[in-house]
């Protein structure tokens, strides 16, 4: 879609909400890590400044969702859903490649994304082999 379409489309506006979706995700990742006694550890390899910026954009997306009427108001900001720390880091990079043809100003907050959703990966990853491992069920 971006590709074939990137001349006809409005990049920052694009950019900017796809970085509303990943913080989201995000945040929400991060709010398990907070909660999980056997992961909390993992937060002290990220940077503060970058969490800091997920965790005020996130709330700043929920309450326009809700402004609108996409989230109910009452409806909690952590669901009870998977958020797959791979896939997001997958749609991290693909926004990184866009930014840096469409939206340059926007460049230096996907990269930073970009190496906390990577750190995340490998933090998973690296568990990933011990069954009972309790990022299994976080990764």
């Amino acid at each position: 879609l971006t590709t074939n379409s990137l001349s006809t489309m409005d990049v920052p506006m694009f950019v900017s909400h796809a970085l509303d979706i990943c913080c989201r995700r995000l945040q929400h990742i991060l709010w398990k890590l907070q909660r999980s006694s056997p992961l909390r550890h993992y937060l002290s390899m990220l940077d503060a400044d970058t969490c800091q910026y997920i965790r005020d954009r996130a709330e700043e997306s929920i309450s326009l969702c809700q402004k609108h009427g996409i989230y109910p108001s009452g409806q909690s900001q952590h669901p009870q859903q998977h958020v797959s720390i791979t896939h997001t880091h997958s749609f991290v990079l693909r926004l990184l490649s866009l930014v840096a043809v469409g939206a340059p100003q926007e460049r230096v907050m996907v990269h930073s994304l970009s190496i906390l959703t990577g750190t995340l990966m490998k933090a998973g990853l690296a568990e990933e082999h011990d069954k009972s491992s309790p990022a299994r069920m976080l990764f």
